[in-house]
């Protein structure tokens, strides 16, 4: 926090003095905080975090420009990576929804089918538990139990529910 409070609505990297760091936050004991080259990282506009590291020794073969420049690029480089997992995170969270919204328009067209995927999702989870699948595999696993029928969905009910063999023409439908 207090280094936010050095940065505030910097967007470049800038350099702070150890004496700078060292007024704002104490290092530990026995330690002391050298000069550092700060880059703020942004998301959406908002100071994220920051990226800091050792101001390179007057024997050091590149310029403090060029340690800023670098030190730019692997801040926005850093902010686009942040951007896409939270894009991945919120395709995730529309994939769930999505799915959700299509087992209630399969339950409303065919209730024996939705009792039906509820049961396979619920024993497929129980079997993959059992095997000890990890979250991430039981969650692909509910998902495919869920979806397993899905495309029943565009299936007129009275061909869901007809007794006996279905038509060519029937046949034709299901298929698609």
């Amino acid at each position: 926090n207090a280094v936010r409070g050095v940065v505030g609505d910097q967007s470049e990297p800038f350099l702070l003095a150890a004496a700078e760091a060292t007024a704002f936050v104490p290092p530990p004991p026995g330690l002391s905080w050298p000069d550092l080259a700060i880059a703020p990282l942004r998301n959406d506009g908002k100071l994220a975090g920051f990226i800091a590291v050792r101001e390179p020794t007057t024997d050091s073969e590149h310029t403090i420009d060029e340690i800023l420049r670098l030190l730019r690029g692997i801040s926005d480089q850093s902010a686009v990576a942040l951007e896409r997992a939270r894009n991945y995170e919120n395709l995730e969270e529309t994939f769930v929804s999505t799915v959700e919204a299509l087992a209630n328009a399969l339950e409303a067209n065919d209730e024996y089918t939705s009792r039906h995927a509820r049961w396979i999702s619920d024993l497929s989870l129980r079997v993959g538990e059992a095997l000890g699948l990890d979250e991430r595999t039981l969650k692909r696993l509910e998902l495919g139990a869920l979806l397993h029928d899905i495309g029943k969905i565009g299936i007129p009910s009275d061909i869901l529910t007809k007794p006996g063999r279905l038509t060519a023409a029937e046949k034709k439908i299901v298929q698609t």
